[in-house]
């Protein structure tokens, strides 16, 4: 196992098995995860302040076994960050999670060196873990639905949405899906989020009864996208801005503006690992406004019915 000493900023690190592909389709090696996140750090790393992660390890690729971790490794260097929060009781003590918080290039690199190639931070930082700053719509599809049916319910969303004088921005998921995200005034409990996310799209769900529903029940929704609004929980992470994700063609997750999705020219694929890091050095982070905007859903929250 070939080994190679790199320094980051002032952080030492070990990096290795550099030339093991990770994405076979494209022929894309774990050196090149590393360096991705390397070069995309500046734009990635705002929008996991504070923000406790939970790594989705896939040591030998996309197409090895992969694991979820929510424990730092003991094995980690001493300067990467982590917080200690409670989950519970095991054996009648009380358990520890020692969470990785991403506060430097390194510690995104030390993540990538671990077949990390997905960033899943919680939608709330650690400080104030049960108000969460972002409300998200999961637009995944299912058996039966794909990008299209995706590309006719977001809009909807966003203007009901607006409606309620509130904005929404969205970014593909990575797969055939979308993720939109609504910047919120900390005040509100992940109850009274999830309340208002249905509220939303229960409303879509009615005028979009052939495509989409809240059904939770697999046998139950059929051939119809689930409008998920249960992801706005304590402890539930959604895969960040600018994280790649583990399918083919080394997609990542990016923004796109409203007049794309109206206009049906959402290509996921369009975002990759080589695509992505020349964008945001011409453009900037196209997500900044989510890290300043926070948003009042009041008026939401307070109402009955659409008509």
């Amino acid at each position: 196992m070939k080994k190679v000493q790199v320094r980051i900023e002032d952080r030492e690190l070990t990096l290795s098995n550099l030339d093991k592909v990770f994405w076979p389709d494209k022929n894309v090696v774990k050196g090149e995860l590393i360096n991705y996140y390397r070069e995309v750090a500046p734009y990635l790393l705002p929008h996991l302040k504070d923000r406790p992660l939970t790594m989705n390890r896939f040591p030998d690729g996309i197409t090895g076994k992969n694991f979820y971790q929510k424990d730092c490794p003991e094995s980690a260097p001493d300067w990467v960050t982590t917080v200690p929060v409670a989950s519970g009781e095991k054996s009648g003590e009380k358990k520890v999670i020692n969470y990785v918080l991403a506060d430097q290039t390194a510690t995104l690199v030390w993540l990538a060196n671990l077949g990390c190639i997905e960033m899943h931070p919680w939608l709330a930082p650690y400080q104030r873990s049960e108000y969460p700053q972002v409300m998200v719509f999961d637009l995944d599809p299912n058996e039966g639905t794909g990008l299209k049916e995706v590309l006719k319910i977001a809009p909807l969303i966003n203007e009901a949405l607006t409606q309620f004088g509130v904005k929404g921005f969205a970014k593909t998921s990575g797969a055939s899906g979308l993720h939109i995200y609504v910047p919120l005034e900390p005040k509100y409990t992940y109850k009274q989020v999830q309340q208002a996310a249905k509220t939303i799209a229960g409303a879509v769900a009615r005028l979009l009864p052939d495509i989409a529903t809240l059904e939770r029940t697999v046998i139950k929704r059929g051939p119809r996208l689930y409008l998920d609004c249960l992801q706005n929980a304590s402890g539930k992470t959604i895969a960040s801005v600018y994280s790649l994700r583990p399918h083919p063609g080394a997609p990542v997750s990016f923004p796109v503006s409203w007049d794309l999705v109206e206009q049906g020219r959402v290509d996921p694929l369009e975002y990759d690992i080589y695509q992505v890091p020349r964008i945001l050095r011409k453009e900037g982070d196209l997500f900044r406004e989510t890290l300043t905007l926070r948003q009042n859903i009041d008026k939401i929250l307070n109402f009955k019915t659409f008509k």
